[in-house]
């Protein structure tokens, strides 16, 4: 579809319009592309096609995961129990295809929630019947498998103990930056990249599964910068599973143990308290946390495409296809 894009009159927001082509053809603003944007972010992030390359089609299975965010979301903001009870589906679809993901959206609605709690004052005992009508939900549709989950994890003898794979499957710091061997442009050979991270000769010790990427960064630094007090919880949510992505020590160019003046040591994350909660320990792989951390960017991301183009002056009609 082509679009036609007018600039400003005066530089506001409000005198932004655009007009059609034809008469048959919608008007696409400046928030419809920007959602746009941040969806292509989400939907085509490196971990999810290294996971999918891998064969991991459970914790490739992202598609509930913004369903839930939205009505998560609106059952915070919006009265009645329909957003809560769509909310709990979607987590339950979630659940289905990889029970890891309860601990990941558990984890972004309560940062979620200590942000909005923190600016309400009134009307919070229907806020907390609608996460109850959520919570309920979940708990009813998932049920006839979590009584079986529950029962193998607590009285199996198969079931992996200890940190499992949690040092190795940790995202290095410089890792976040650094293209995956999957890239068509600066990418390697994705073959030649597995066998040397069997090997133990690769420059990672994971095959460098969470890649922000340049342009994303900047675009959710943008975005954290012009609209902290509307994004915080999301800019928080970012940053926390960022560092949570990084796994129990931290990595650096393949490095978890430095020398310092002869006294070797290493610097432990938050990511090893997970390790002392029950359930939540069962996920030792860190850079699963991408599932999380990539939603909460998105979401920035979106907000600063919005930013750039309701603020560039246009000079003239620039054409859109979309």
């Amino acid at each position: 579809v082509l679009y036609l894009l007018e600039g400003w009159k005066n530089g506001g927001v409000e005198d932004w319009k655009m007009r059609k082509l034809a008469s048959n053809l919608p008007i696409v603003q400046a928030s419809h592309f920007a959602a746009f944007v941040a969806g292509v972010v989400y939907a085509f992030t490196a971990s999810r096609l290294i996971y999918a390359a891998l064969g991991h089609y459970g914790i490739f299975s992202t598609e509930w995961v913004p369903f839930y965010t939205l009505f998560m979301v609106k059952t915070v903001h919006q009265p009645g129990w329909k957003n809560a009870v769509l909310a709990g589906l979607f987590a339950t679809l979630a659940l289905l295809c990889d029970m890891m993901f309860g601990p990941f959206l558990s984890s972004l609605t309560v940062i979620y929630l200590l942000f909005v709690l923190s600016r309400r004052s009134k009307n919070n005992l229907a806020l907390l019947f609608r996460l109850a009508v959520l919570v309920v939900t979940i708990v009813v549709m998932y049920s006839p498998l979590l009584i079986h989950v529950l029962r193998e994890m607590l009285a199996s003898e198969y079931v992996l103990k200890g940190w499992g794979e949690a040092l190795k499957l940790s995202t290095d710091l410089f890792g976040f930056l650094t293209p995956t061997a999957l890239h068509p442009l600066w990418g390697r050979d994705w073959r030649g990249e597995l066998r040397a991270v069997v090997e133990g000769t690769s420059r990672f010790s994971d095959v460098n599964t969470v890649v922000i990427g340049y342009g994303v960064l900047i675009l959710a630094a943008l975005a954290t910068v012009r609209y902290w007090s509307l994004l915080r919880a999301w800019a928080i949510s970012a940053l926390t599973f960022a560092v949570l992505c990084l796994g129990p020590v931290l990595h650096i160019n393949g490095r978890y143990r430095f020398d310092l003046d002869g006294l070797e040591m290493t610097f432990p994350l938050p990511y090893a308290l997970l390790h002392y909660i029950p359930l939540i320990k069962e996920n030792r792989a860190p850079n699963r946390f991408s599932v999380v951390l990539t939603l909460s960017l998105a979401v920035l991301v979106g907000f600063g495409v919005k930013w750039i183009l309701t603020r560039v002056r246009i000079k003239g009609p620039i054409y859109y296809i979309v």
